[in-house]
């Protein structure tokens, strides 16, 4: 077990990061995603893929994106089924020694809103702080399930020492809302859960990346369950 005191916290603001000069981040043009990329120069691979894109739920999609996980779900209350997606960037499904050129140090997931508006489809909201970035090999997220006012994100991660985290979120006529954190420490079949609530707070104003990252903070419940049936 790690000797890291880590500490819960919800980051309220989103981070913008810019790679390089090409691109600053990722960009909405219309209905296309495009990357935030940054490449080496001497790499025609590089550019071929993050200028070429597929369409997918109406949209156009950089081929440096791949769609990880999606739902179909009614986001602005108008009776029809829109979508959730997430996008995962190859840097991140293919390890580094397998991939040919060098993409963005800081490799995000994203969250995308796409409405259904008169047939045709609109990109809403993309979130960047919500995913877990984790490699294949040791990736936390697990899943997007629809519920019957909203959706939940589930992400778990470990062996003997492991975590399971359920953000649930409600859907609202324009917007999105947490209202709902379940985190439960493992030891074995030994645990310790804590939730969390609140009151219409948006999701454009949290960020749980670090808090994934550090095994969402169960290093003080793994200590408790220790001392408690004394593992």
């Amino acid at each position: 077990m790690k000797n890291i005191n880590f500490i819960f916290i919800l980051v309220l603001s989103i981070n913008v990061y810019c790679q390089g000069e090409q691109f600053n981040n990722t960009l909405i043009k219309g209905d296309t995603i495009k990357p935030t990329v940054e490449i080496n120069t001497k790499c025609d691979s590089c550019f071929k893929v993050i200028n070429n894109y597929y369409k997918l739920f109406g949209i156009f999609i950089s081929e440096y994106y791949n769609v990880m996980d999606s739902i179909k779900i009614d986001l602005n209350n108008d009776k029809i089924d829109d979508y959730l997606i997430i996008l995962s960037p190859l840097s991140l499904n293919i390890p580094d020694k397998w991939y040919q050129f060098r993409v963005d140090s800081i490799p995000k997931r994203l969250l995308v809103e796409i409405i259904i508006e008169k047939g045709k489809s609109k990109i809403r909201n993309i979130y960047s702080d919500i995913i877990s970035n984790e490699g294949v090999f040791s990736m936390s997220y697990n899943s997007i399930i629809k519920t019957k006012k909203g959706f939940d994100l589930n992400f778990n991660k470990g062996n003997h020492y492991r975590f399971e985290y359920k953000l649930s979120f409600l859907i609202k006529e324009n917007y999105i809302s947490i209202f709902k954190i379940k985190k439960i420490c493992y030891i074995g079949n030994y645990k310790k859960m804590s939730i969390y609530e609140y009151n219409n707070y948006p999701i454009e104003k949290i960020n749980i990346i670090d808090t994934l990252n550090n095994d969402c903070n169960c290093e003080e419940d793994w200590n408790f369950l220790h001392q408690k049936y004394n593992l």
